[in-house]
């Protein structure tokens, strides 16, 4: 249709969108100008403050809610603007937290993923709204930046720690049981722990029924030869309660119990069950996560004598350090690794992660004082998926994140 605009006014609307034209280009220029990294705190779009989704796997666990906690303490530090979801454990809520976050249009997306089920369909709603994301636990399908704890090195070593104390009291698999406490619904990559676990059991506390490989206990196995067997505690302490006193009714008193937990939730509830039946002088249990309630265990029962520490209420800090240098297009390993040690009450061993409690927690307090150094990034295997690739978390500190906290040793 033959306009009927004079030809002033023709001028005027090519002239106006001229002008919005080269707004727009030195808008797009600023913004590219004005990063995320170097430890700044703003976001690659301006001088407001980084703007962070999160969703937790389960607000409603103490084991899990620690999280939450951990990314509301280190947003007081980094000055991110960060909001929260709880997935409730639950595929269907996860799956619309991640709509409800992408609504936000936040600048990253945290995500801790409980249901292996769901990961596929909830990447792909962050990747379809272009958002840079990080899953915490479960690697996901590879759109996402990848931090968790590395279950060879912690719960390996917890295994290590567990089979030493009980040779040193002389127990063997002639008079022992073993316990394992898995959590099928953690899915199965967390569930590996156990297979690490019991490699080093089996190396320092002689007569176990032997495996090749951690991957010969998988979540459907249920006994390994006539001295161990697995049972689910569903990563809930009434689950687990019941699951280990169904467990303690089939092994005879006479027989001593080594019990390891991969979640402290669970390690509650399993060392209720062995006061309950008046087994602690015969029994000991190595938990994982250090909630307060294990690390007063550790330090109070005798028959609590080891716990994977992987500095769980921290993770905030490492992953808010991570977000900036994400966003930046850094060379992000395959998994980032969060720092790990194993605790015992006097235990130590060189060359590995295992130390005695007061040498990274002053008496009486919870919270560490002082975190293990930052790892090299190298290429190994990956063994809780199988694959060869890079692993570490030294490259965080170029964020300049971590060194705001002043908590992680010889980072200044």
């Amino acid at each position: 249709m033959k306009s009927h605009l004079p030809k002033t006014a023709h001028r005027l609307r090519r002239l106006v969108a001229l002008v919005m034209t080269l707004i727009g280009v030195v808008a797009l220029s600023a913004a590219c100008s004005s990063g995320g990294g170097s430890g700044a705190s703003d976001s690659p779009g301006g001088d407001r403050p980084l703007k962070i989704a999160f969703a937790n796997i389960n607000n409603s666990s103490t084991f899990f809610n620690v999280q939450t906690t951990s990314m509301k303490d280190a947003a007081e530090v980094t000055g991110y603007d960060v909001s929260y979801f709880d997935n409730k454990s639950d595929a269907q809520t996860t799956l619309s937290n991640a709509q409800l976050m992408v609504q936000q249009k936040p600048d990253l997306i945290i995500e801790y993923y409980g249901d292996e089920s769901v990961v596929a369909a909830t990447d792909a709603v962050f990747e379809r709204a272009g958002i840079p994301c990080i899953t915490l636990n479960v690697r996901g399908t590879g759109y996402c930046s990848w931090f968790n704890v590395s279950n060879p090195d912690i719960c390996a070593q917890t295994g290590q720690a567990l089979g030493t104390i009980a040779a040193d009291r002389g127990w063997s698999g002639d008079d022992s049981t073993v316990v394992l406490i898995a959590a099928n619904s953690f899915g199965p990559t967390v569930n590996t722990c156990q297979g690490f676990a019991y490699e080093q059991m089996q190396d320092t506390m002689p007569g176990l029924a032997r495996i090749d490989s951690y991957k010969d206990i998988t979540m459907t196995t249920t006994t390994v030869g006539d001295t161990t067997i697995q049972i689910d505690g569903a990563g809930l302490l009434d689950n687990a309660y019941k699951a280990m006193s169904d467990a303690l009714s089939s092994i005879p008193t006479s027989r001593n119990v080594v019990v390891y937990a991969i979640g402290d939730d669970m390690a509650v509830g399993a060392m209720r069950a062995i006061e309950q039946a008046n087994r602690t002088d015969t029994t000991i249990l190595g938990g994982w996560g250090n909630t307060t309630e294990a690390l007063n265990e550790l330090r109070t029962n005798p028959a609590w004598v080891a716990e994977g520490d992987p500095f769980y209420g921290f993770w905030g800090e490492f992953t808010q350090a991570m977000a900036p240098l994400v966003l930046d297009g850094a060379d992000i390993p395959l998994l980032t690794t969060s720092p790990v040690a194993v605790l015992t009450k006097d235990l130590t061993i060189d060359g590995t992660v295992i130390t005695a409690v007061d040498s990274v927690y002053k008496d009486g307090e919870d919270t560490a004082s002082m975190l293990p150094p930052l790892t090299p990034v190298e290429s190994r295997l990956i063994a809780d998926i199988g694959e060869t690739g890079t692993i570490g978390n030294e490259y965080l500190a170029a964020s300049g994140i971590l060194q705001k906290f002043g908590n992680v040793t010889g980072l200044e």
